[in-house]
């Protein structure tokens, strides 16, 4: 159903249709089975079919980790987050930021043309999907799509820092409504905004990391994107944080050191990338972040500002597709790649692995319920046995799998108790091998070839012969 509702949402004919469902009416559909169960359904003969893998299942593709919802990431941690699980806990956030305030005069720009912001469409998968070539694949290699089991995500999206922005008016024969037509009223460059950043009860390492996160780990160069206007170069921002205002809410607190918190995060991250790669590169050398510094430094915009422009035209992403063309990496890296460095693994692996996870899982709580038992059963022993051959033979007893064994642990200890030197510890252990035959029917009334003799050697001690 999600992948019909997917496809025909924004149709005609499920507009017409969708009346009739909320009328209770029928709805002729087409469908196709496997097995004894419905994959797919549409509304005409050939309707398109949806793709096979979701967007998160390609991000599973990658690393499952990343789904997970059994812990919470550094970014969860610091910022917090909603679960929508109501049998889990959310996160309040320790981070929350104040009202900026204007501190200088700039003006309003009034004089841009109006425009569409185009939203993100990730089922356009020479984009969206990682690629084996780029920019452009050979004729014979086919693009790699959501109907591929072992396709992933080809990253995040993000929009680079363009120096040279600009709006150009829509073109006149672009038949659009007014509903998506917008208007962006920037203030002018040089704008200077200034803000409160509250934080409580960080660590070391995640102050480090807000404030990596925030001055770009200490590069000047470098530059935020904020706004609506983000995908034609505007809202380019850089943060500074103005070390006098640096102060707890109590004059008896010490401050953190900025660099110490700043390291303590660098180190945290290239602890962590060491231990996942087993010892192969760095983090501060890893793909993600050199494509994210790259895409944050105005020096690498390219030269025409139309690189960095919106496709005018549905037709131009059907031509761009039909050359095979590729959105490559917007700087080229020769370093790592991520295949080499981290393990992908097919759906039945995944499921594999996650089966010996639960295992293991499973056993470690069974070993700490054992362990408790365990040593209640031992403070229960010795409250009860004043000598430590009593709770000896208590533990070899209460350990024993069956009632077969119990009874040869028995008359093993039957031999013990007659060797001990200690009179009253032999008429301890008497008593106690007394009580374990009277518990299974063997003492009053012994079998006179094989439990008579036995019984007879504990009287003895216990001087009831």
């Amino acid at each position: 159903m999600r992948g019909f509702q997917h496809i025909h949402a924004d149709t005609d004919e499920w507009k017409y249709w969708s009346k009739k469902v909320r009328s209770e009416a029928k709805v002729p559909v087409f469908y196709l089975e496997t097995g004894n169960k419905i994959s797919s359904l549409g509304l005409a003969m050939m309707y398109r079919l949806a793709y096979k893998n979701s967007i998160g299942e390609m991000i599973d593709h990658t690393n499952p980790d990343h789904r997970r919802d059994d812990f919470h990431d550094l970014a969860e941690l610091i910022f917090g987050g909603v679960n929508d699980d109501n049998t889990k806990l959310s996160l309040k956030s320790r981070v929350s930021f104040g009202m900026g305030y204007l501190q200088n005069n700039v003006k309003v720009r009034r004089d841009l043309p109006t425009t569409i912001l185009s939203g993100p469409k990730a089922s356009y998968y020479p984009a969206y999907v990682q690629q084996k070539q780029s920019p452009k694949l050979a004729r014979d290699n086919p693009y790699k799509t959501y109907m591929d089991n072992d396709a992933e995500i080809s990253g995040w999206k993000r929009y680079p820092i363009n120096p040279r922005w600009e709006i150009r008016p829509l073109p006149k024969d672009l038949k659009a409504k007014n509903t998506v037509k917008v208007n962006l009223y920037p203030l002018d460059a040089g704008a200077r905004f200034q803000c409160c950043l509250n934080i409580h009860n960080l660590r070391p390492a995640e102050l480090g990391a807000l404030i990596w996160g925030l001055t770009w780990g200490g590069n000047p160069e470098l530059r935020h994107s904020l706004g609506m206007g983000k995908p034609f170069g505007l809202g380019q921002v850089s943060i500074e944080i103005k070390e006098e205002h640096l102060r707890g809410t109590n004059p008896q607190v010490t401050v953190p050191d900025r660099e110490r918190c700043f390291k303590a995060f660098v180190d945290m991250m290239e602890k962590a990338w060491f231990k996942e790669t087993e010892g192969k590169g760095t983090w501060a050398k890893s793909e993600q972040l050199t494509q994210l510094l790259a895409m944050a430094n105005p020096q690498n915009a390219p030269g025409d500002v139309e690189e960095l422009a919106y496709m005018p035209t549905p037709k131009a992403f059907q031509d761009q597709k039909k050359d095979g063309w590729v959105l490559p990496p917007y700087q080229k890296y020769e370093g790592l790649k991520d295949q080499t460095l981290f393990k992908r693994l097919t759906k039945d692996q995944r499921e594999q692995a996650k089966l010996k996870q639960d295992a293991e899982q499973a056993k470690l709580i069974q070993d700490k319920k054992d362990k408790r038992v365990a040593e209640k059963a031992a403070e229960e022993r010795a409250q009860k046995f004043s000598s430590a051959i009593e709770i000896e033979l208590d533990e070899a007893l209460s350990n024993a799998p069956n009632q077969s064994e119990k009874e040869k642990i028995a008359a093993d200890w039957i031999s013990k108790m007659e060797q001990h030197d200690g009179k009253e510890e032999q008429r301890k252990l008497a008593g106690m091998l007394k009580e374990f035959y009277d518990k299974i029917g063997k003492w009053k009334k012994p079998n006179k070839k094989k439990q008579k003799p036995k019984v007879d050697r504990i009287k003895k001690v216990l001087g009831e012969s």
